[in-house]
């Protein structure tokens, strides 16, 4: 289980860089699209679907700028996404199918370093462009795999973005 849970950290920080979520805040709000995201992943990872995957981690501008990137450089990007997604994938083989459980979740009410994140994201793809986080939720989530003995508890964070909303794992 360690295995795969180290494989998709290693790959998503392989794609994105990665930061804490910032200080917490227990208020709720009616909106649940800060756990979907994390099912969706989840659902992604099991279907080996490097698009949702990727959909599920960064938004259509900047898989844009990364595809572009890697064009530029001579990369084939349906090959890449293919071993993105045997990368995620490749250890739910033995291990079966993940699943997720969210614990608790908590919305953050300093967002400065969210925003620090998706700005970096935006400059290492050279994309030019507004974009400010509105929300953001660290989710304390239990990892399963069917076959596999261990779960894994790990702390997500997902973040809102021009309406959408994406993960940003710790």
């Amino acid at each position: 289980m360690k295995k795969i849970i180290a494989g998709i950290l290693a790959v998503t920080m392989t794609t994105c860089m990665f930061a804490s979520c910032g200080d917490k805040d227990d208020s709720g709000s009616s909106s649940k699209g800060y756990e979907k995201v994390v099912t969706d992943f989840v659902k992604a990872a099991n279907d080996k679907d490097a698009d949702a995957l990727l959909k599920s981690m960064m938004p259509s501008k900047v898989i844009d700028g990364y595809k572009t990137m890697l064009e530029d450089s001579g990369e084939d990007w349906d090959d890449t996404k293919d071993q993105f997604a045997d990368m995620i994938s490749g250890g739910l083989e033995d291990s079966g199918k993940l699943s997720v459980k969210i614990n608790e979740s908590k919305k953050l009410d300093d967002l400065s370093e969210v925003q620090e994140y998706v700005d970096d994201m935006y400059d290492s793809f050279e994309i030019e462009d507004d974009h400010e986080v509105s929300e953001a939720y660290e989710l304390d989530v239990v990892l399963s795999a069917e076959n596999e003995d261990e779960d894994n508890e790990e702390t997500i964070c997902s973040y809102k973005l021009d309406g959408d909303w994406y993960l940003m794992l710790d």
